[in-house]
């Protein structure tokens, strides 16, 4: 029950709570702490369900919580730089939240055969991926009404957005004349956290199989919560998102084509011909300013700024400023980070690499290099190995790592498809024993 009320609130209400102090205190937070310390062993456990996953954490753990006791023992550091540091380290043990019921591994078992997960286990998986359905569905639902009604208009302080900061001050580029914003945040004060989500949620989707008795309702909920995801894309207007989406896009059409059946493939295609048909029309006719807003702001700025908004220059910046310190203080930022004393970064790769160190750095690439391997081997998950890269490009380039949500959302996800793996609940790939578990007709 816990997990599950997890689950909901990170991907729905990920920024209800209260400011207390410097910091912001929300629901998603205390509920995160509750399900890691709620049982440590199987949280330990669920970091090894992917072996080079569990490799990657304890450098990252280690580095990271050398530099947190260095920044609490300095003066001068501020508490947001050390939340930071906690939320990078901390953030990849929510895979607890969706893989708590699957059995233990060892590794005789791991050179064999996976043990088979129980009933409980299936159906609790079943559950999560019908939840990130609906979540899909309810966050786009009011990124819309923000879009259409009003960014302040319809928000409701403390739960679509933390009590004691106002939205209006968020980077989303907010225009008081029309309560518009050219970033749409959705319910997570971030046009880039809400394309993260997006992102992640489609790909999860794109490799679940519906089994229910019921399930031709919950597949035509999969496909509108595919076409919600689409839509938050469109709305939430964060480049460090939609450009390497772009490129995954892509890849994942052209993946899924060729292992549709030509039946099928014909299908999907007037499918798609008529439903993007109608959509387009409608947008001409109806919300223009969808398109241009969405050109102008994804191809016109982006073709017009060399400098990818001041990223480009930053990696000769680094270096130019890391050769003015001491060799102590060298030694000290490559191996520790510390930034909050250098500041010799300032988004993405950059800012992450003075924040924790080149080890913790490397770790926490490795993090994301282990799931994306192994899901890219098996076409039926390669969506979500696509999906997670473009979640690693937007970190490359982007600080939404240091803040919640983001990497909690990442392995709750990575979480999921190993356990939908387990579970056999994903296309082509639907075990007898899902059936018998879920009682599914199809």
């Amino acid at each position: 029950m816990l997990d599950t009320l997890f689950q909901f609130v990170t991907m729905v209400i990920p920024k209800s709570g209260i400011v207390v102090g410097a910091l912001s205190l929300t629901l998603n937070l205390v509920l995160f702490a509750v399900i890691v310390i709620r049982d440590p062993n199987q949280t330990v456990r669920s970091l090894q369900l992917l072996r080079w996953i569990g490799i990657c954490y304890v450098p990252l753990l280690a580095f990271g919580m050398v530099t947190f006791t260095l920044g609490m023992i300095s003066s001068g550091v501020e508490p947001l730089k050390l939340a930071q540091v906690i939320i990078v380290v901390a953030s990849p043990l929510a895979i607890v939240a969706t893989t708590r019921r699957l059995p233990e591994v060892d590794h005789a078992e791991r050179r064999n055969s996976l043990p088979k997960p129980g009933a409980r286990a299936i159906r609790a998986t079943q559950r999560a991926f019908q939840l990130v359905a609906v979540a899909l569905l309810i966050v786009n639902a009011y990124g819309l009404l923000q879009y259409f009604m009003g960014v302040s208009n319809v928000t409701v302080e403390g739960l679509t957005t933390t009590y004691g900061q106002a939205i209006e001050q968020k980077t989303i580029g907010y225009s008081s004349s029309g309560d518009t914003a050219k970033k749409i945040p959705s319910t997570f004060q971030s046009g880039t956290y809400f394309g993260i989500f997006c992102v992640l949620g489609m790909g999860l989707m794109l490799i679940w199989r519906p089994m229910l008795s019921r399930s031709a309702r919950w597949k035509v909920i999969r496909v509108a919560a595919i076409i919600a995801a689409l839509v938050g894309l469109l709305l939430c207007g964060a480049r460090a998102v939609l450009l390497p989406f772009a490129v995954a896009g892509i890849a994942i059409l052209l993946g899924r084509i060729r292992v549709w059946p030509s039946r099928t493939l014909r299908r999907n295609f007037v499918a798609l011909l008529i439903g993007g048909g109608l959509l387009v029309l409608y947008l001409l006719v109806f919300q223009q300013e969808i398109i241009s807003s969405f050109v102008s702001r994804n191809i016109v700025e982006t073709l017009n700024d060399s400098t990818a908004s001041g990223r480009t220059g930053q990696w000769s910046g680094l270096w130019s400023r890391f050769r003015d310190l001491s060799l102590s203080d060298m030694i000290i930022v490559l191996l520790l980070g510390n930034g909050s004393h250098y500041n010799l970064g300032s988004e993405g790769l950059p800012a992450l690499l003075v924040q924790m160190g080149l080890p913790a750095t490397l770790a926490f690439l490795g993090l994301f290099a282990a799931p994306i391997v192994h899901f890219f081997r098996r076409p039926v998950t390669r969506p979500m190995a696509w999906c997670l890269g473009v979640v690693l490009a937007t970190f490359c380039v982007d600080l939404a790592f240091d803040y919640p949500p983001n990497i909690m959302l990442v392995f709750m996800a990575v979480g999921l498809a190993l356990a939908g793996q387990r579970c056999g609940l994903l296309m082509e790939s639907v075990s007898h024993r899902a059936v018998v578990a879920l009682g599914a007709t199809d």
